[in-house]
């Protein structure tokens, strides 16, 4: 599964990835709430996109979600492994991931 807000980076996953049928993209922000959320963009590299600092390349507004609602919405009890590239706003991703990484106990 890829967590990408970038509708650019999102288009490329799914030409990258369209013949893989277990492997899901989700075009959502990965934070600790649901809904509207700043993206701000770099200019001269689609990977450094952040939602929490401005790196002069402009802003969108996207979709946010909770990793553990996403999950949920997914059917998808836990996670066992996980990379996150999020520019920053590790806290606000981690801060919305409490049950499927069973950081508060056992998963769901």
């Amino acid at each position: 599964m890829a967590i990408e807000p970038e509708p650019m980076n999102v288009r490329y996953l799914r030409m990258r990835f369209r013949r893989f049928s277990n492997f899901i993209i989700v075009p959502k922000a990965a934070i600790d709430r649901k809904g509207k959320v700043v993206l701000y963009r770099t200019p001269d590299d689609s990977a450094t996109h952040s939602t929490v600092y401005s790196r002069g390349g402009g802003s969108i507004e996207v979709e946010g979600d909770t990793i553990d609602h996403i999950c949920l919405e997914l059917g998808l009890r836990e996670i066992d492994f996980m990379a996150m590239d999020v520019e920053g706003a590790e806290a606000k991703a981690l801060g919305g991931q409490r049950k499927c990484l069973g950081i508060l106990g056992r998963s769901w």
